[in-house]
């Protein structure tokens, strides 16, 4: 349960990250001279902390196979794209009549989806070849071990 909610965090974290740079560019090109309160971070933190809901979707020590993977992330994508786009019309981050800026929203939540699983992934990647690393080298100690004390396999 705690590996979730740390993973959870993590990505929060990754998202935030990517959010704050998509949401600089949107005003820069979409509106250069708002003026926004404190109620716009706000807004950003709640929807990308609904948004990480849906890593429940990856189930904890459960090995999938490649379709099973492959079609949660397509689910979690998705299920990023309704929160993202409800909020951001809830909030009135975006006109939903103007295409430029419902295009816009759709590549920077794609962008920012594949960068943070990529991160995700390369981390989840060194993790498991570094317990790989260590459990040769406990296994090898193991093999030299009963070697020494005569024993065969």
């Amino acid at each position: 349960m705690w590996d979730k909610i740390k993973e959870m965090l993590y990505t929060f974290a990754y998202v935030i990250t990517g959010v704050t740079f998509a949401t600089a560019t949107f005003i820069t090109i979409f509106n250069p001279d708002m003026l926004f309160s404190v109620e716009l971070l706000w807004q950003i933190v709640g929807t990308y902390f609904a948004c990480i809901f849906g890593n429940l979707l990856y189930p904890i020590k459960v090995e999938l196979s490649k379709k099973q993977m492959i079609i949660r992330m397509i689910l979690h994508y998705f299920y990023v794209n309704i929160v993202v786009f409800v909020c951001g019309y809830c909030f009135e981050w975006f006109a939903i009549d103007n295409i430029k800026m419902v295009l816009f929203m759709a590549l920077v939540i794609a962008v920012i989806f594949v960068v943070v699983s990529i991160v995700l992934w390369s981390g989840d990647k060194k993790t498991s070849e570094l317990l790989n690393k260590q459990l040769k080298e406990y296994q090898g100690e193991l093999d030299e071990a009963d070697l020494a004390g005569g024993n065969t396999k």
